[in-house]
């Protein structure tokens, strides 16, 4: 799979991808367990979980958080409650945690913008499909 490594994040994690496949995907050596609030995760990866890459020897070599681009809620999925939390917060109705903004740059313009609403509406009403 195509995943991108940041800093502190992975993104590029096709929407729908469960924890199973994406642990299974992942690592040649050593290995990783994704955890979402400290326990171990099942089903669907959604923004905020995070991917534990252990050493072969069972040392840990890195803590990322997972972003599944549009998941601004998240849950998994891109829907209506992505597209409200991101148009709030552009009015200053909410704040977006950084996990949030990030995944709710879908547009990649290094800020949350009326672009960003856009695209996530439009990947809702199936006009285009949220790159990941």
């Amino acid at each position: 799979d195509n995943y991108k490594v940041y800093n502190s994040y992975i993104r590029g994690i096709p929407l729908g991808t469960t924890a199973e496949e994406f642990e299974s995907s992942l690592v040649s050596s050593g290995s990783v367990s994704v955890v979402n609030n400290g326990i171990d995760k099942t089903g669907t990866l959604c923004t905020g979980d995070k991917a534990i890459v252990y050493d072969t020897d069972g040392s840990t070599y890195g803590v990322y958080d997972i972003i599944i681009m549009g998941d601004v809620m998240p849950d998994g999925n891109i829907n209506i409650s992505d597209l409200m939390a991101v148009k709030n917060s552009l009015i200053n109705k909410n704040t977006l945690n950084e996990n949030q903004k990030t995944a709710a740059d879908v547009n990649n313009s290094s800020s949350v913008d009326i672009g960003d609403v856009v695209q996530i509406k439009n990947h809702i009403i199936g006009k285009n499909i949220i790159t990941q």
